[in-house]
């Protein structure tokens, strides 16, 4: 597996790295630490200022390579072997371009965010590389309740069947875990509450068998997981909102990642990234793993 990490010397950035540290085989991944300089345009400084634009672009970018030097020597301290890469420009845009480049299998981010009603909304960054990546993308934040033991980390999956989700799944299963897994599986049926829709749903045969098959998908899961995980729970829910009724379920379950599909089924395609899964990476109380 092709890792790609994103450094740039913030507590975010550090605490990514841990996390990854933490619950990673790094000796069986090939991995690339990347760090970005943003070099700001003329237009932001003015011609008569470029003199002190190009001493800010030097200061920014002798950070870097002390970021990217530190990020390294932690790495192979704990057994790593990665390569480092300083680059010049648009931090998200280098980013996703470096990690199509390298045909990355995965990109690390600690994610930014200010906390409001407990929830957590993404940096411009790491927004821009979750839309953009033609890759699974794991933003990286420390779940809300629980300082997280490195022997075992809580992960809920939320899947509904769909080839995305079908990605999803497949890829939790490639993942090289050191640590070991606590596993929730959850689909949630898409229900129409409006103008009582719902209680007509609920009296049809079509929907009862929905629900039998639904089911039986989890179960199905959870043998395909059983090498990932030897503690499994599944969970059917049924909701007209499936963003909210997943991070209802996580701050009920308190995972430590979620892991979700870029796109996949609902009504009106709910699960199009900016609405489902991009919801989810936005306002979940832990770490976003969304796959593609």
């Amino acid at each position: 597996m092709k890792l790609l990490i994103g450094i740039d010397g913030s507590e975010h950035s550090r605490a990514n790295e841990d996390f990854l540290l933490e619950t990673l085989r790094g000796e069986e991944m090939t991995t690339e630490l990347v760090s970005v300089v943003p070099v700001p345009s003329v237009a932001a400084y003015g011609y008569e200022n470029m003199d002190l634009q190009q001493k800010l672009t030097e200061s920014a970018r002798y950070q870097a390579r002390v970021d990217l030097e530190q990020a390294v020597g932690r790495f192979k301290g704990s057994g790593w072997q990665p390569w480092e890469v300083l680059l010049e420009g648009n931090p998200a845009h280098e980013i996703v371009a470096r990690a199509s480049k390298d045909n990355a299998d995965l990109i690390a981010l600690g994610a930014r965010g200010f906390s409001g009603f407990k929830k957590f909304l993404l940096g411009s960054v790491s927004s821009t590389v979750v839309r953009h990546s033609s890759c699974p993308v794991l933003l990286h934040r420390p779940a809300e309740y629980t300082t997280r033991s490195p022997e075992t980390l809580r992960v809920m999956l939320a899947c509904d069947g769909s080839e995305p989700s079908d990605r999803a799944i497949q890829f939790l299963k490639e993942i090289p875990w050191r640590c070991r897994i606590e596993l929730l599986i959850v689909r949630v049926i898409h229900l129409v509450e409006a103008f009582n829709v719902d209680a007509l749903q609920h009296s049809s045969a079509e929907w009862k068998r929905e629900v039998e098959l639904c089911q039986q998908f989890l179960d199905g899961t959870k043998e395909v997981l059983s090498d990932v995980s030897d503690s499994i729970e599944t969970q059917l829910h049924q909701s007209g909102n499936i963003s909210e009724e997943i991070l209802q379920v996580a701050d009920r379950w308190k995972p430590e990642l979620i892991v979700v599909g870029h796109q996949g089924h609902g009504a009106i395609k709910q699960f199009l990234l900016g609405s489902v899964a991009y919801r989810v990476a936005g306002h979940a109380p832990c770490s976003v793993l969304v796959v593609r």
